[in-house]
């Protein structure tokens, strides 16, 4: 059987820099539970830049200051902390951090692993790849060596670049990770809570909450449904909420904090997520499945099929078949409610087996270690983090 657990903290020496763009939840999370496991003189964040101002208006806030956090471009001592971390440190993690800053690195050969999302969120056509060549060799061609890995985040990651001839049998399946937490004891399932949560932008598909809403309320289900987030399409969701008589179960709460919709989510029974192609990992399901919802999500987000057992943890979909789902849904709660707490509870239970920080943290080790001795790691993981992603 392949090894899936590491011992925490004692004899492990690896040290390891995780690099990112701007600090956030999921990335603390991840360095946390490396820390666990190597101990906290091993183990470094550096983020390049500070919170967007997107993400500011999402409720998210940047309070950390944790010892192991370096702000490259805030502090001259960390700047320098983090290039000689960069030299010295036996793997370095590198999501949206510049290149240039591990060009040297990977040519004299350590073990870097690039962690990111996909490359052609708006779909790939030949005329974007030549609009892109230059970003392209910047980026990939010119490291595009035996020791640089990918670390796919979300199952689109790794066919739009190895279908360049990039990363061969160097591909990973990864993601962005939450701390596990106990699982919620749920309210009565009736009425049923759901909850939507994103921007109300076309690419998100908000429309398609208020489908499912119409489809509970024709067939007599008892029901609330909460839309967290705000944007673009909110007046036009909230008028066509009213004409479909939804108003009394349709909530609109606008932006929450991480804290506040983590709450929210604890209470909820069903969550729904219906973003197209663009949405290359899709955290926030992360964050339902950890407080036990039954997630109903579009198969089109990069998370979906990894994340979520269909009919077992959840129902994933189609987009053209959504009102199929709708109406499984539908049925399901009028016939059995209490297999809704049941896959959510399943749900919970795999992400912190299989999907957590804790969990991702002891397999990146234990990969990174056998890389690190030439080992062959192909064969390490069956599935879930760090196994190999067709």
């Amino acid at each position: 059987m392949p090894v899936t657990s590491v011992p925490a903290g004692k004899n492990q020496k690896m040290k390891v820099i995780l690099l990112t763009n701007m600090p956030a939840y999921q990335q603390i999370d991840l360095a946390e539970a490396l820390i666990a496991v190597l101990g906290s003189d091993n183990v470094r964040l550096a983020v390049y830049g500070s919170l967007s101002k997107s993400r500011e208006k999402m409720g998210w806030k940047d309070q950390y200051n944790q010892p192991y956090l370096l702000r490259f471009k805030d502090s001259e001592q960390d700047r320098l902390q983090t290039l000689q971390w960069i030299a010295d440190a036996d793997v370095v993690i590198q999501g949206r951090f510049p290149i240039k800053h591990v060009r040297k690195r990977i040519k004299q050969g350590g073990l870097t692993y690039a962690y990111q999302e996909r490359v052609w969120k708006k779909g790939f056509t030949f005329l974007r790849l030549l609009s892109r060549i230059p970003f392209l060799i910047k980026n990939y061609y010119s490291v595009n060596r035996h020791n640089y890995h990918l670390l796919a985040a979300g199952r689109y990651a790794s066919n739009d670049l190895t279908r360049l001839g990039l990363f061969k049998n160097r591909v990973w399946k990864f993601g962005y990770f939450i701390t596990a937490k106990t699982m919620p004891v749920k309210p009565a399932i009736t009425p049923l809570k759901i909850i939507w949560c994103g921007r109300l932008l076309s690419l998100k598909r908000p429309q398609r909450a208020l489908q499912l809403a119409k489809i509970l309320h024709k067939a007599g289900a008892s029901f609330t449904l909460d839309i967290v987030g705000d944007g673009e399409m909110r007046t036009e969701l909230e008028h066509k909420a009213s004409s479909l008589g939804l108003s009394e179960m349709v909530n609109f709460i606008g932006w929450q904090t991480v804290a506040e919709v983590n709450d929210r989510m604890a209470n909820a029974h069903v969550f729904m997520m219906t973003s197209d192609h663009r949405e290359g990992w899709g955290v926030v399901i992360n964050e339902a499945i950890n407080n036990g919802c039954f997630p109903i999500v579009c198969d089109e987000v990069g998370s979906a099929r990894w994340l979520i057992q269909h009919q077992r943890t959840g129902l994933i979909y189609r987009d053209e078949d959504f009102e199929q789902v709708c109406n499984e849904l539908a049925t399901l709660y009028v016939a059995n409610p209490n297999a809704i707490l049941l896959q959510g509870l399943q749900g919970h239970q795999r992400q912190t087996a299989e999907w957590s920080a804790q969990a991702a943290a002891d397999r990146l080790v234990i990969h990174a270690k056998a890389l690190l001795a030439a080992d062959d790691a192909q064969k390490l993981f069956e599935a879930g983090p760090c196994s190999t992603a067709h």
